[in-house]
């Protein structure tokens, strides 16, 4: 094992496209890796970056409830807020930005924000299936009888080298990014 670890053993963009194909998954799709960035933020610095985030789907959990993000009240901002998913537009290619936020300590938030625009990147491949979850009843009338969330649930493959344990030409699920809500 150690011998292919160690060689010069590579997956190439056409070998990892035919991986997926030869897995006869209908929603899977190849693709470039989307730019991820990940900041800590204080209440406020979220509740500005969130205000100029171009949302056009989204929910927000505060301590008290679930809201529709395009739905939130003036009266909204002084509650506190534990978690929230935005996501803008899809482009024509069906790609969208993402936004989500965490509270992991007092005033402290885990915000990650995911653009189309990634970088290519050497060492992996990625591909996409787009999935859709059940919003539980008692949620339903606070997103406005939205009954499905839509993800996009990413894969990458290690295709070169030895870095982090990965296990070459192995598909691995790598992150999942808000796509809006269904009806």
């Amino acid at each position: 094992m150690e011998e292919v670890l160690d060689s010069d053993f590579r997956i190439d963009d056409a070998e990892a496209r035919d991986i997926m194909a030869r897995l006869k998954l209908d929603n899977v799709h190849y693709s470039r890796a989307p730019g991820v960035s990940q900041e800590l933020l204080s209440g406020d610095g979220l509740k500005k970056l969130f205000s100029s985030f171009p949302a056009s789907q989204g929910w927000i959990l505060y301590t008290d409830g679930l809201v529709n993000f395009m739905k939130r009240s003036a009266g909204d901002d002084s509650r506190e807020i534990l978690e929230l998913e935005l996501c803008a537009a899809a482009d024509g290619e069906g790609y969208c930005r993402t936004l989500r936020a965490v509270l992991i300590a007092e005033d402290l938030y885990s915000v990650t924000q995911v653009d189309p625009a990634g970088a290519g990147d050497n060492d992996w491949v990625y591909a996409y299936a787009d999935t859709a979850v059940l919003v539980k009843n008692s949620f339903r009338s606070n997103l406005d009888g939205e009954g499905l969330a839509r993800y996009r649930v990413w894969y990458r493959c290690f295709r070169s080298g030895a870095v982090n344990n990965a296990v070459m030409g192995r598909w691995v699920p790598w992150m999942q990014q808000f796509a809006g809500f269904i009806r």
